[in-house]
């Protein structure tokens, strides 16, 4: 949302105001894109922000590991964490992250769902490093295309704006 309207002001800087029309029209075809986009992005960042309970509950009083099950399932998304940031860098040089982006949000989210609808000890290990990889691979694609999006002159303030937004997720 907030990187549409640079894009926008920048296409009528560029093009004037002929052109406005039919820009706008490509811009209305797009807004559904953003807004599950963003959605999708929001939900992410409030379940990344609710694992640190969920490794407490799930280790005790589902999978019954016990209080150090937390610690260990801590560590597989932090080891799914190490792969996707891994993943993550050698998609760098790709011109469209915009997919990969995308199917990292999902793939995190569905994983959390197979684990509430199946959880097990072995496919909560498996899950949650999957949620790490797809947390990851959001995080650096996304923050790579804020990035190329945003204007040089206010880079720092869109990143203050997103590292605050995702601590007030979590």
């Amino acid at each position: 949302g907030l990187m549409a309207f640079f894009r926008d002001a920048v296409h009528l800087r560029q093009n004037g105001h002929a052109s406005h029309k039919a820009f706008g029209v490509q811009q209305n075809r797009m807004m559904t894109q953003r807004v599950l986009f963003q959605g999708l992005a929001i939900l992410l960042v409030v379940l990344v922000g609710a694992l640190d309970m969920l490794y407490v509950v799930l280790a005790i009083s589902v999978l019954g590991m016990g209080e150090a099950g937390a610690g260990y399932l801590n560590s597989a998304f932090g080891a799914g964490s190490l792969l996707g940031a891994a993943l993550a860098t050698a998609l760098v040089a790709r011109k469209r992250l915009a997919p990969t982006l995308m199917l990292a949000i999902v793939t995190a989210s569905l994983a959390l769902l197979i684990l509430a609808v199946q959880p097990t000890v072995a496919g909560a290990f498996l899950v949650l490093a999957l949620v790490g990889v797809g947390r990851m691979t959001f995080d650096v694609t996304g923050r790579i295309l804020l990035q190329r999006a945003a204007p040089a002159a206010i880079l720092a303030q869109v990143f203050a704006l997103l590292e605050s937004l995702m601590n007030a997720g979590l």
